[in-house]
């Protein structure tokens, strides 16, 4: 063979090499939205979890800025200050914290004092005020407590066997010392992070096992899949009896037929966001959608408003779906079909959307 055809062939073999490589790229699946949705402190950024990592996208326009670690990520959370992220790494078997500004991460082993290891899975991150403690709560019905960014940072500090393996969503109150776990013997239970004694406590029989956040100004919980209900916290101080327990409710929100997922205070704390969807809890092809949509509920006034455009089906690892701007002038929320949906809550309008996942509708087709 002369050096020409020599040539020639390795120049086909490249060819096809990369025809094979492009082709393959192609088969490969996007991944799925599997575990919440962030805002960075300063409004910059989104992350979401997904089943291949953490994907952060520039919250402008919702390109794709990076993407941290390739295992299941039932939950992200963004440090109150800075662009720090803290998300579950499965495949890695631990938390990860990961500075984007400065490119540096640290790992949160998960405490070994249970059973096993592996049933730590933390499906709630959230960061204590000043950034300098990180809680989660797992599948198995435990808190964990770690210190962050100061001497002994990723240490543990104290785990809270709760025995109850609904305590998987956590709040840390802002500016305060008390952790949220919901739910828990059908309510809501309020903690002390130093101590870990019993403070407070609501009932919460009509949405046992739906996501609870503290408001923005710390005298506040909004919980429920619907109705939702909004409790006045009493003053910091422990129980002493049974008969003590509970929290004054406020404000209740019943949408009649539907179902609510997510939970989102505006800053302010005068408004609740949520995902609604009025048809089943899972899809069916004839499911009409044109009541499904952000819903946003003012306080104030009692009203509400259904930004249309997005839908959440029973296949999702957490109820972090939708979260206020930090601003308060954006509303971001995950969709079952494989987007991400930013509105301007002024003009209610849709003004960027990302639908680069893998649809969860697919999955219905597939197996129906």
């Amino acid at each position: 063979m002369t050096i020409l055809g020599e040539s020639v062939k390795r120049i086909t073999y490249i060819i096809l090499f990369l025809t094979t490589c492009i082709a393959n790229a192609d088969d490969v699946e996007p991944p799925w939205t599997f575990g919440g949705l962030d805002w960075s402190s300063d409004g910059r950024y989104i992350a979401v979890g997904t089943s291949r990592g953490a994907h952060i996208h520039n919250s402008d326009d919702l390109s794709l800025f990076a993407v941290l670690g390739d295992g299941y990520v039932d939950s992200v959370a963004w440090s109150n200050k800075g662009l720090t992220l803290a998300f579950n790494d499965d495949a890695q078997g631990h938390i990860v914290l990961n500075d984007i500004a400065a490119g540096g991460k640290a790992h949160l082993l998960y405490p070994t004092m249970l059973s096993k290891q592996e049933e730590f899975r933390a499906k709630s991150i959230v960061w204590g005020p000043g950034d300098s403690r990180l809680a989660a709560g797992c599948w198995c019905g435990a808190i964990g407590i770690w210190k962050v960014g100061e001497q002994d940072s990723g240490k543990l500090i104290n785990v809270w066997p709760l025995y109850s393996t609904d305590t998987t969503q956590i709040d840390w109150r802002p500016g305060g010392v008390d952790i949220m776990s919901g739910s828990i013997v059908n309510g809501i239970a309020i903690w002390n992070y130093y101590m870990g004694n019993l403070m407070d406590f609501m009932w919460n029989t009509e949405g046992s096992n739906s996501p609870a956040r503290w408001s923005p100004d710390g005298n506040m919980i909004a919980a429920g899949d619907n109705p939702i209900n909004v409790w006045k916290v009493k003053p910091d101080r422990p129980h002493t009896a049974w008969d003590e327990i509970g929290g004054e409710i406020v404000y209740r929100l019943d949408y009649k037929l539907g179902r609510f997922r997510g939970l989102s205070w505006h800053p302010d704390s005068t408004k609740l966001a949520f995902v609604f969807s009025d048809g089943k809890s899972v899809y069916q092809p004839e499911q009409d959608a044109s009541r499904d949509g952000a819903l946003i509920w003012d306080l104030s006034s009692d009203s509400t408003m259904l930004l249309p455009g997005v839908f959440i089906v029973d296949m999702t690892q957490t109820d972090n779906v939708i979260e206020w701007s930090p601003g308060g002038n954006r509303l971001a929320a995950l969709s079952s079909d494989g987007r991400i949906v930013i509105w301007d809550t002024s003009s209610h309008k849709i003004v960027a959307e990302y639908d680069g996942y893998h649809s969860i509708l697919d999955f219905y087709k597939d197996n129906p």
